[in-house]
């Protein structure tokens, strides 16, 4: 019942959600999704720098 609540409090008194809620939703999902992606870059670049290079240093000494 809470959360049913909480969905009761976002809806404005036409019964939709309000544009404001929409927008500071959208907001946080886009944050959400921008400091994965940053985590995500860091990884894949520490496992360029600890994989891929030794490899290429390699190739290029034989």
């Amino acid at each position: 019942m809470k959360n049913f609540k909480i969905i009761n409090q976002l809806k404005n008194k036409d019964g939709f959600i309000g544009i404001e809620t929409f927008i500071v939703a959208s907001l946080v999902i886009m944050a959400g999704l921008m400091f994965f992606h940053h985590i995500i870059n860091i990884n894949v670049k520490m496992s360029l720098v600890t994989e891929v290079k030794p490899a290429i240093d390699g190739l290029l000494v034989n």
